[in-house]
């Protein structure tokens, strides 16, 4: 069969969580002929600015702006590219002392920087010691062998009502004064939102940097209070310093709308559900369906239907909320339990209802 090659190829143009229509005139374009890029005509979402185009929607293909040109030899779409405005950006860089922690540098919208810590099982955690190595803020010690989310130390910041901080990178060195493997990791956190670093394991004695997946800050959105936790675990008795500065990197924004959370029990009685409004682009995990919930006479839960997408998701399942309020309806099935009886050498089945599986 032979293969048909198209003569003309569509230019199309998507406004990618944008409103409005956009069509370019000369589309369709004969094969190998020039297309000069539009400029932007979409309304931009709530908040948001329009800064490029691009052949995914994700931003991870080829980039063009108004007025680039390119040969046509496909069908081709391009995804308007938003961001919030930055109205700060800036490194937060925490000088680390005996017992608290000081502050160089600011970024516009965030403010109440503090240190805090907590006990390890067998000894004491703190930031900052009078026994320091040079140059370094002060011990860890005596970490338990498991990891634990009561052993740690933490530096906070505040973000102000309204805006939202979006983290690009965090410089911290750990050092080990143990022939011990010690294993640490960093998770930054508004207590919901997690950024979490790659697991480390300190060799004895040397600098150590943390790191995380290229991905970890990608599209991340911090409100409100903010920690910068420092988790460590594998030995115990054994000592490590964190080295001073400690600084994060990163943006402050006006903060999106936010989207109301419901739930419907649908006939079932109880306490319903509550979930705070979220960001789009925010996880939620939903409610199993079965804390404080009495299903409806006869019934099993079977899931959580969804008013925006109409997919019905299990107990438990992560969704990632949309522009839009959004509802989950729990979903039941009539259950039944099946038993059998001997009557001499047959067997009887019998079934009845039953209000679970």
């Amino acid at each position: 069969v032979p293969i048909v090659t198209p003569s003309t190829y569509i230019v199309n143009y998507d406004a990618n969580g944008g409103t409005g229509t956009m069509v370019d005139s000369n589309s369709p374009y004969a094969i190998n002929s020039i297309v000069t890029v539009l400029d932007n005509s979409f309304t931009a979402p709530e908040g948001q600015s329009f800064v490029k185009w691009n052949t995914k929607a994700d931003g991870s293909g080829t980039d063009y702006t108004a007025g680039d040109t390119f040969t046509a030899t496909d069908n081709v779409t391009l995804f308007a590219q938003w961001v919030y405005p930055a109205i700060g950006e800036g490194t937060l860089s925490y000088t680390l002392t005996k017992g608290a922690a000081t502050v160089n540098g600011s970024v516009t919208g965030v403010s109440t920087l503090s240190a805090t810590s907590t006990s390890f099982t067998q000894s004491t955690l703190e930031i900052g010691s009078n026994n320091a190595k040079n140059d370094y803020c002060g011990q860890i010690t005596g970490h338990a062998a498991d990891f634990s989310e009561t052993q740690y130390v933490s530096l906070s910041f505040n973000v102000a009502d309204g805006y939202i901080f979006t983290p690009s990178s965090l410089s911290m060195i750990a050092w080990v004064n143990s022939s011990n493997a010690i294993k640490s990791k960093v998770v930054i956190t508004d207590g919901e939102e997690k950024i979490e670093s790659n697991e480390l394991s300190n060799a004895n004695q040397t600098d150590e940097n943390i790191t995380f997946p290229d991905d970890a800050f990608t599209g991340k959105m911090l409100e409100g209070n903010v920690d910068i936790i420092f988790y460590q675990w594998g030995a115990t008795g054994k000592r490590t310093y964190i080295k001073s500065p400690v600084s994060i990197s990163g943006q402050v924004t006006t903060a999106p709308s936010k989207y109301a959370i419901t739930y419907n029990l649908n006939g079932a009685t109880g306490t319903t559900p509550t979930e705070s409004s979220k960001f789009a682009g925010r996880k939620i995990k939903l409610h199993d369906g079965v804390t404080g919930i009495t299903p409806p006479a006869n019934s099993a839960f079977v899931g959580w239907l969804c008013s925006v997408d109409g997919i019905v998701y299990d107990a438990e399942a992560e969704y990632t909320m949309t522009a839009v309020a959004t509802t989950f309806t729990a979903q039941w099935a009539t259950s039944y339990t099946v038993s059998c009886s001997p009557v001499g050498s047959n067997f009887h089945l019998f079934s009845s209802d039953t209000q679970s599986l």
